[in-house]
C-alpha cells in the first residue's frame, strides 16, 4: 500500500494514451493480477474462520429455521455485513434470502 502511495503520477515516465480525440493517463497496472488473487485468498481464509468459530456453512445452500419462525428456510446463507467481527460476541448479521436476521436467532 505505501508503494501506490509514493507513486508520483506526473513523472512516471508513462506516455498519455488517445481516446476519443482526448488524452488520458492509464494507472500502472500488474499483468499477473497479484493484488486481487490476495484479496479472494484472504477472503477465503476469513470466511473459513467465521465458518469455524460460529459454526455456520456460509456462501452455500443451507436448510435453517429461525427462533419464532415456523417457515423453514432454503437458500444460500450469506454474510449481511461489510466487516467481519473479530470476537464472538459481535453480533452477526446473515440472510438468506430476502431475510435478515441474527445469527443468534438460528435455531437449527
Amino acid at each position: 500500500m505505501s508503494e501506490q502511495l509514493q507513486f508520483d503520477f506526473e513523472r512516471s515516465g508513462r506516455k498519455p494514451t488517445e481516446q476519443n480525440g482526448s488524452l488520458l493517463m492509464e494507472l500502472p497496472r500488474d499483468p499477473v493480477a497479484r493484488g486481487y488473487g490476495t484479496f479472494t485468498s484472504e477472503q477465503i481464509v476469513a470466511l473459513n474462520e467465521l465458518e469455524q468459530r460460529f459454526g455456520l456453512i456460509l456462501n452455500k445452500k443451507v436448510r435453517l429455521k429461525l427462533i419464532g419462525c415456523d417457515e423453514v428456510f432454503e437458500g444460500r446463507l450469506m454474510l449481511n455485513q461489510l466487516l467481519y467481527p473479530t470476537t464472538r460476541t459481535e453480533g452477526l448479521c446473515l440472510h438468506i434470502g430476502n431475510v435478515d436476521f441474527e445469527y443468534t436467532n438460528i435455531e437449527y
